[in-house]
């Protein structure tokens, strides 16, 4: 594992490298488990035994491998899967998944208000009406015609937000620091 400073689209990479190091780990284990079958175990023995400190030690190996191993898969969904499924499927981010999402560059930190609370402007883009749950996405644009473009579409476009489902925070922060964004939204 490298240990340089990751850049912000990089560093989750890392569980990958941790990862690769485990099953290298638990490779060169298996090889030195074989050796051990091959060139120590007394082949008079019946049944055959490895050295129960070898024994051991190889079992406590294998566990302790396997423990970093879950310990890694956990921290990989905690600080990467969970709170991009979270954003993707339109539930509320907390605070410490909105910054992990946006030190990963999925996220653009916003700056409209001048504050410098970004996690606070962040949730005045969560929509819910009876049809739609998620987070409006500005750069969304509707179906020309009815017409059909391959692209991937990451948020609730602007044109189906009803302003009657926002709230009245949501209807004055769009008002006053997104007016253009606010004029897409259908008045229904």
């Amino acid at each position: 594992m490298s240990r340089d400073i990751k850049s912000a689209d990089g560093w989750s990479g890392e569980f990958d490298q941790i990862r690769e190091s485990i099953e290298k780990s638990r490779s060169v284990m298996e090889g030195f488990a074989k050796w051990i079958w091959d060139n120590v175990v007394a082949k008079d023995v019946i049944p055959p035994r490895m050295p129960s400190e070898v024994s051991h030690g190889l079992a406590a190996l294998d566990q302790e491998l396997r423990a970093i191993a879950h310990s890694n898969d956990n921290l990989r969904w905690y600080f990467c899967r969970n709170p991009l499924d979270k954003w993707l499927t339109g539930q509320q981010l907390t605070r410490e998944e909105f910054y992990l999402l946006a030190a990963q560059g999925i996220l653009k930190i916003p700056s409209e208000t001048g504050s410098e609370e970004a996690y606070e402007e962040f949730t005045n883009y969560l929509y819910e009406d009876n049809e739609l749950r998620g987070y409006i996405n500005p750069s969304e644009r509707p179906e020309l015609n009815g017409g059909w473009t391959p692209r991937l579409k990451i948020g609730i476009v602007p044109e189906d937000v009803r302003k009657s489902f926002l709230s009245a925070h949501q209807k004055a922060f769009f008002r006053k620091f997104k007016p253009i964004l606010f004029s897409r939204f259908r008045n229904d």
